[in-house]
């Protein structure tokens, strides 16, 4: 017989500050991939404040990447226009 779903239940202490809830969607991704790793199945963590803060977990990355495009957008710009 396979598991077709299965709920399992975690708390974490009261969040306050942003910075609380960041690192708690944080590590309720990592508890969720050790557990899709030793059970081996696919474990996805759900509350609906993940939804919004999710964004913030890859958002220096994101930024970074942004800025060199545009920086390569312009100096690609530039060099067409000035020869």
């Amino acid at each position: 017989d396979d598991v077709e779903a299965a709920r399992v239940m975690a708390y974490h202490v009261p969040l306050v500050t942003q910075e609380d809830y960041i690192g708690a969607v944080g590590a309720a991704y990592r508890l969720a991939d050790d557990m899709s790793q030793s059970l081996g199945l696919e474990v996805f963590p759900y509350s609906p404040f993940y939804v919004f803060f999710e964004q913030y977990l890859d958002i220096r990355s994101r930024a970074a990447w942004a800025s060199v495009a545009g920086a390569g957008a312009v100096a690609a710009a530039a060099a067409a226009f000035t020869g």
